[in-house]
C-alpha cells in the first residue's frame, strides 16, 4: 500500500470500532499504520540514536495510544499526515532525552570514582536554581493552582496500583520510553502500554470526579 491509499481510509470509523473493544479493528488501524512507522524506521537519525527496534517499538506504542484516545475531528484523508506527526514527535522527544542521558553519563565518567554523586549534585543544584527563577517569575495565583493540581495528581495516584504508579512516575516523572520501562520491569512493551493506559483512565476518572466535587462545593 502506498500513502496515496492511506488517506482514502475509515480511520475514524476503525478508531471509534476499536475503542469499543472491536480487536479486528485495532489490527487494521495497526496494519494499514505500518508504512508509516516503517518509513521511520529508516530515517538515519532516529536509527542512530535508539536504533531500528527501538524505533519501531516506540512508533507502534504512540500509535496504538493515540488510536485509543484521539477524539478531534481530523478528516480521514488528513489523518495519515497526523499520525506521522505524532510519531515524529514522539520519536523526537526520546531521542533528544536519550543523548540528554548519554552526554550525562559521559560527564560521570570524565568526573572519576565519585562521577555519579558529582553529577546528580550539578544537576540537582541546576534544577533548585530553575525552579526558583520559575517560583521568582510566577504570579502568585497561578504558582498556588500549580500547588493544588500537583496535590491533586498526587492525591489520585493512590487510586493506582504498585505497578500502574511505578509506569507513570517512570514515563512521565523520569522521561522514560515505554521501552525502557519495559526493560527495567523485566516486562514487554505492549505489557506496559495496558498498564500505562489503564492507570491514565484511573486517574481521568479520580481527577474528574475530583473536579466535579470542587464545582458542587462552591455552586
Amino acid at each position: 500500500m502506498n500513502f496515496t491509499e492511506l488517506n482514502t481510509l475509515p480511520w475514524t470509523e476503525w478508531m471509534q470500532r476499536a475503542r469499543e473493544g472491536d480487536t479486528q479493528a485495532t489490527l487494521r488501524l495497526c496494519e494499514n499504520a505500518k508504512p508509516i512507522i516503517d518509513q521511520f524506521c529508516h530515517v538515519p537519525y532516529f536509527i542512530c540514536v535508539l536504533g531500528t527496534e527501538e524505533t519501531r517499538s516506540i512508533a507502534v506504542l504512540v500509535l496504538l495510544e493515540f488510536f485509543m484516545n484521539y477524539r478531534g475531528q481530523t478528516p480521514d484523508n488528513e489523518m495519515p499526515k497526523l499520525l506521522k506527526h505524532v510519531v515524529k514527535c514522539k520519536l523526537l522527544h526520546n531521542t533528544r532525552w536519550k543523548q540528554v542521558r548519554h552526554r550525562r553519563e559521559q560527564k560521570e565518567s570524565r568526573n572519576g570514582g565519585n562521577g555519579r554523586e558529582a553529577t546528580e549534585i550539578a544537576f540537582a543544584d541546576v534544577d533548585e536554581r530553575e525552579t526558583q527563577q520559575a517560583v521568582r517569575t510566577t504570579e502568585p495565583e497561578t504558582a498556588v493552582l500549580q500547588a493544588e493540581l500537583s496535590q491533586m495528581i498526587e492525591e489520585a495516584m493512590q487510586c493506582l496500583t504498585e505497578r500502574e504508579q511505578s509506569v507513570i512516575r517512570s514515563v512521565y516523572f523520569r522521561q522514560n520510553s515505554m521501552t525502557e520501562v519495559a526493560r527495567e520491569t523485566n516486562s514487554t512493551p505492549q505489557a506496559v502500554w495496558y498498564l500505562h493506559n489503564s492507570a491514565l483512565g484511573k486517574l481521568r476518572r479520580r481527577l474528574k470526579n475530583r473536579k466535579e466535587m470542587l464545582t458542587d462545593e462552591t455552586a
